[in-house]
């Protein structure tokens, strides 16, 4: 910068000791070893009146600083001798009135470079002051020359900028590169000396006490939240519906001296846990008694595992007792880390001990807390051994949190699958506890409440749609009667139903005839079951995933080939015992019980008599053996029932030739039956490939077919007429029993044909084409 002529602003290259009057209006000058150290500006005090005048008019002239050429970050030590409202005002001036500056430095120099040069600078400095002005950093404590203001006389920085304070006294100290001693107002500087001055460094990284409640709400799942806008319109029980368990559920939450602190609701797939969990915690909410709720789901990364638990819970604790606020943010921040602990090592750390220390805080009423914790879907969180540990954890914090003016409640959902299963068993830890209070869903008919949604649901449908509806009321009780006798008790089938219906470019009407007229299998453009085939496809797959790698085998559909193979057992009117359904299937003892541990919620186990003498498989829901049997419904998880049958001969036949089994006669009707089954199946459904396969098959049993009959002869077949009328009907339609043709099936059908003459000779006199092999 040149040197002003007279009557201008005149340089200021001298020392002065500022005193406390000086602060806003001066500058506090450092003697530089740089060559250009005139360019100090004189203190506002010391300006003669015409150069104070010319400042004024050029409002853009800022604090000069020390600048050493050589200083990698130079004008970072600089000390500015306005006020905020100051510079706040010139910069405001000056994005008014660009004119005043361009001319003002015009009048400093006719040279344009000179021009444009100081221009640069002035842009360059000013951005400098304003950035630090603006940012409001922490004001710098400026080095007291005289001593006259002590160290006790510094005013205290405020909390958020409290933190390591050094003292320097040395006469003269040269600072050559002091920015590894942290930050500062000198940070970066360098090549410059102070005198005699007593320093005091009030500067403080703040990274390290900020971001308690940041870093838990950056490892929390808000997508779990009861009220998160992810799970916008989430299952609720209707209006008038579930009115008993809903009663139930919210009794529970209000009795703060129940002794049964864990309530577990469980039920088969689609029958309204999540609905009913919902609709609890709203009005727990409401009531103002909700402490915290997770929804885990299976498909959302941030809410399928335990990682996210302990910070989401922390987190609606944290908003509803203020008095675990500091301790818990407290917790975050000693332990930076602390989210990358065992799960265990979180609870007890940022939940349980921030709980207790707000018990023993003064002035608090913690029997007005809120204390109702929700947990929905244990059965979505991945892998049954993390399943097993959540379990575990929320029991260890029901026993933990047990004060006489807070006792935590927990109430958790799922389906009984093995992990849940397990727990509450009167064994388990959670049945041994004394905590447990259990409600099956499966004991509670929901057709009443299904048959209420429905005639609601579709009486809106029938107001609001576009399309014309038929002249009789719609929908019909007939309807109802069969959507709600087809739901099986099961709200999501009515719910999937309902969906379906309310699509806005198709007749309500039209779509409704094809929900009653489906049948599986049956090529439809159609997916009414959509949702319902989502559902049971994802526990077939889990299930399947989890048996394959029990086992070591590289079969994906192991698991159900297994089930379909039982679904055709079913279908012998024979009720056989556990341990003659393992000897046919190939499975080892105890394996039937191991084969459907994680279909609990498709699979009905008292029913099918699992573990007593009989079995015979059930399904919770009708539609689980549609879903299987129709390709488009299924997808990859098909297996025709024709392979299913081909299968299952070969091992009924290899049973029947067993000779230490022949007299076994309950395991020989069962043996036979499903021959017999298998058989038509195969001849009624297969294709050309599969009847050929089949008929491959028989040729090549041989001298087996003796010890066969030896079995149908052996035993009083009881009269089966529908499926033998059907089975000879197509025996004869495919010309089978032309002995010449196919020879392979003289010895089968004469054992079919003996074991019901009444049926086989209505048959060869209704259709004259009867002939004996």
């Amino acid at each position: 910068m040149q040197n002003h002529a007279a009557g201008q602003r005149p340089r200021h290259t001298g020392k002065r000791l500022l005193s406390q009057d000086d602060d806003q209006e001066a500058m506090f000058r450092l003697s530089s070893t740089s060559k250009d150290s005139s360019r100090n500006v004189r203190p506002r005090k010391y300006r003669t009146e015409e150069a104070e005048a010319e400042y004024r008019t050029f409002p853009y002239e800022l604090p000069e600083v020390v600048i050493n050429e050589h200083d990698p970050q130079p004008g970072l030590g600089y000390l500015p001798i306005d006020s905020i409202a100051e510079v706040e005002r010139k910069q405001a001036h000056r994005k008014s009135c660009p004119e005043n500056y361009f001319n003002a430095s015009r009048r400093r120099s006719t040279s344009p470079m000179a021009n444009r040069a100081q221009m640069a600078d002035i842009e360059r400095r000013s951005t400098r002051y304003l950035n630090v002005i603006e940012n409001r950093r922490p004001p710098y404590s400026q080095p007291s020359i005289t001593r006259a203001r002590s160290h006790e006389g510094h005013e205290s920085p405020p909390d958020r900028y409290r933190g390591r304070t050094s003292h320097s006294t040395s006469a003269d100290r040269e600072i050559i590169n002091p920015s590894f001693h942290g930050g500062g107002a000198f940070a970066g500087a360098s090549h410059f000396t102070i005198e005699a001055a007593t320093m005091i460094d009030n500067s403080v990284s703040i990274t390290e006490r900020v971001g308690g409640l940041t870093r838990l709400q950056q490892f929390m799942a808000s997508s779990a939240l009861y009220d998160s806008k992810e799970r916008f319109d989430p299952p609720k029980c209707d209006e008038n519906t579930r009115i008993r368990l809903i009663g139930k559920m919210t009794g529970w939450a209000r009795d703060s001296d129940i002794s049964q602190r864990m309530l577990c609701l469980t039920g088969p797939a689609g029958s309204g846990k999540s609905a009913l969990q919902q609709t609890v915690v709203e009005k727990c909410a409401e009531e103002g008694s909700l402490l915290a709720a997770f929804f885990f789901y299976a498909q959302d990364a941030r809410r399928n595992n335990l990682g996210t638990l302990i910070p989401t819970l922390a987190y609606q604790i944290y908003q509803n007792i203020a008095a675990t606020r500091k301790p818990m943010i407290k917790a975050v921040e000693d332990d930076p880390a602390i989210f990358e602990r065992k799960v265990d090592i979180q609870l007890n750390r940022i939940i349980i001990v921030p709980l207790q220390d707000a018990l023993q805080s003064p002035g608090t009423f913690p029997r007005s807390w809120p204390r109702n914790i929700f947990i929905d879907g244990v059965d979505e969180c991945r892998g049954e051994v993390n399943q097993i540990h959540l379990l575990q954890l929320l029991r260890n914090l029901a026993l933990t949190l047990n004060h006489s003016e807070f006792a935590l409640k927990i109430c958790f959902a799922s389906r009984p699958e093995h992990a849940v299963r397990s727990a509450i068993s009167a064994r388990g830890h959670l049945g041994r506890s004394g905590l447990l209070y259990h409600i099956d869903l499966s004991e509670h008919n929901a057709t009443s409440d299904i048959r209420i949604f429905l005639q609601r649901r579709l009486t809106e449908i029938a107001e609001t749609t576009p399309y014309p509806l038929p002249s009789a009321p719609w929908p019909s009780e007939d309807d109802i009667e069969k959507l709600a006798d087809n739901s099986s008790g099961q709200f999501v089938y009515a719910a999937t139903i309902i969906k379906y219906l309310s699509e806005r470019r198709r007749s309500p009407f039209s779509q409704l005839q094809v929900v009653l007229s489906w049948s599986p299998g049956t090529k439809r453009r159609e997916r009414p079951f959509a949702a319902l085939d989502t559902l049971y496809t994802s526990i077939f797959a889990a299930a399947s995933e989890a048996y394959k790698e029990s086992k070591s085998i590289d079969d994906d559909l192991v698991l159900v080939r297994y089930i379909r193979m039982l679904q055709v057992m079913a279908l012998t009117y024979t009720e056989a015992q556990p341990g003659a359904v393992e000897a046919l299937l190939g499975l080892e003892q105890g394996e039937l019980q191991i084969l459907v541990s994680d279909l609990h919620s498709l699979v009905d186990p008292e029913g099918s008599g699992l573990g007593l003498q009989f079995f015979k498989l059930r399904f919770h829901h009708k539609s689980v053996p549609d879903f299987l049997q129709d390709p488009d419904r299924c997808g990859n998880l098909f297996i025709s029932s024709t392979r299913i049958a081909l299968d299952l001969l070969s091992l009924s036949t290899r049973w029947l030739v067993d000779e230490a089994r022949i007299e076994d006669c309950l395991s020989k009707e069962f043996a036979l039956g499903i021959w017999l089954i298998c058989a038509l199946e195969a001849i009624t459904k297969g294709s050309d490939t599969e009847r050929e396969e089949l008929r491959t098959f028989l040729a090549g049993s041989g001298n087996d077919w003796a010890i066969v009959e030896k079995g149908f002869s052996l035993h009083s077949w009881p009269s089966r007429g529908e499926h033998f009328q059907a089975f000879l009907h197509r025996c004869n339609v495919l010309n089978l029993f032309n002995k010449s043709k196919h020879p392979e099936w003289s010895k089968p059908l004469r054992m079919v044909r003996s074991l019901d003459p009444v049926i086989s000779n209505k048959l060869l006199t209704a259709e004259g084409r009867w002939k004996k092999p």
